[in-house]
């Protein structure tokens, strides 16, 4: 299966309602199992017996069993918990901003670090990240085998919390899409050697939020993706800073000259939708 680029507000703002990449009997590999399950995360599972029952056949196609999901009232995190049925690999996912949800904008825009662990954090995304442990853990605690991998995942916000529960859920793998930064390089430091991937799409604007300083650092092994969805392990900042101005002008030119007005108007928003993230893999 190929995914077309999807430049579409819908694809941004509503990127749950898109049927599964996942196919029944074709095995993802990790980073496309992350960055599918990462965009899984916006089905309101916990909302809708339907959506639940989506989630769970989209799941199933690769060999896991129903989700189970984690809601905070207070802060809005969400994240659903589910495992591979014959054992040996725990997934948690972690939704991110939904634009309608004011609780989400709210973590984001809490954007001082304060102290944890030794280390400096985003506020925001600590807070929601608290919110989940207790209700996370307790999951991992009765699901999850001594022998089980762990992979922790999330797209934007829900990038950050997959990153933070590095330092909380002992994870073998934290595989982010679309991730701000999240605290300092202290806290870069402490996750667990070589456990974490930094997916970049492109142009994507939220990569770098918050902008770079003491307080906040990237965090984790870089893997980008060029313009045109090729992959690059720990591309470096020249090539980036060229395939993203030639990718945001023929993305400009492309959409004028074929007057597209459902696209977004800059590549910089359309590279955060999560679909945008999975084609690279499927």
């Amino acid at each position: 299966m190929t995914l077309a680029y999807d430049s579409s507000l819908e694809a941004l703002i509503r990127p749950g309602v898109r049927a599964t990449a996942f196919a029944a009997g074709v095995e993802p590999s990790l980073r496309g199992l992350a960055c599918e399950a990462a965009r899984l995360a916006y089905v309101q599972a916990e909302a809708s017996l339907a959506e639940r029952a989506r989630l769970d056949d989209a799941l199933d196609r690769v060999g896991f069993g129903p989700a189970s999901s984690v809601f905070d009232v207070r802060t809005g995190g969400y994240a659903y918990c589910t495992r591979k049925k014959t054992g040996g690999l725990v997934l948690v996912a972690f939704r991110g901003t939904e634009p309608n949800d004011l609780r989400d904008f709210m973590t984001d825009l809490k954007v001082l670090p304060t102290p944890w662990k030794g280390v400096q954090v985003h506020t925001g995304f600590l807070q929601a990240a608290l919110a989940l442990e207790g209700p996370v853990q307790d999951w991992l605690t009765r699901h999850r085998a001594a022998d089980d991998q762990l992979l922790l995942c999330g797209h934007s916000l829900g990038a950050a919390l997959a990153t933070l529960f590095g330092l909380i859920a002992v994870p073998t793998h934290v595989i982010t899409i679309g991730s701000p930064r999240v605290g300092d390089a202290h806290f870069a430091a402490a996750l667990p050697a070589g456990a974490v991937t930094r997916i970049v799409n492109c142009c994507d604007v939220v990569t770098a939020l918050p902008p770079g300083s003491p307080a906040y650092s990237h965090a984790g092994q870089l893997l980008y993706i060029d313009r045109e969805g090729a992959l690059h392990p720990g591309a470096d900042a020249t090539f980036m800073l060229t395939d993203q101005a030639t990718g945001q002008a023929q993305y400009t030119v492309r959409n004028l000259t074929t007057v597209n007005v459902g696209a977004l108007p800059a590549r910089t928003l359309a590279d955060h939708s999560p679909i945008n993230y999975v084609r690279a893999f499927f």
